[in-house]
């Protein structure tokens, strides 16, 4: 588990996105040497419109999901980072950008 990666010195990224949020906060904090990153859409407005194209969901569940993304929202500040999820292409990169800076901060350190 999570105490193994400690153990073994690895670095522990987190990755929380819509829906997950409260369990990862509960790891947060368990691990705070954790690099935390929240997966985020741009807006409500945007997670809304991502539920309702779908076609798969309830009513209730969209409103349901969208209290549970406000809530979620709210909290984003127990994060390191944070990325906007509305192209792949840029997510990607922008979470390899994240994932590079800190390796290259614990090379220096180790100097």
């Amino acid at each position: 588990g999570l105490d193994h990666v400690r153990r073994q010195d690895f670095a522990l990224v987190l990755v929380g996105y819509s829906g997950h949020a409260d369990g990862m906060l509960a790891v947060i904090e368990r691990f705070p040497e954790a690099i935390t990153i929240f997966l985020r859409p741009s807006s409500p407005e945007e997670l809304e419109r991502r539920l309702r194209a779908r076609g798969t969901e309830t009513e209730a569940a969209i409103q349901r999901r969208l209290e549970e993304a406000r809530r979620e929202l709210a909290m984003v500040g127990r994060y390191q980072h944070q990325v906007i999820n509305d192209d792949l292409d840029w997510a990607v990169a922008e979470l390899t950008r994240i994932l590079v800076q800190h390796r290259d901060q614990s090379i220096l350190l180790e100097k």
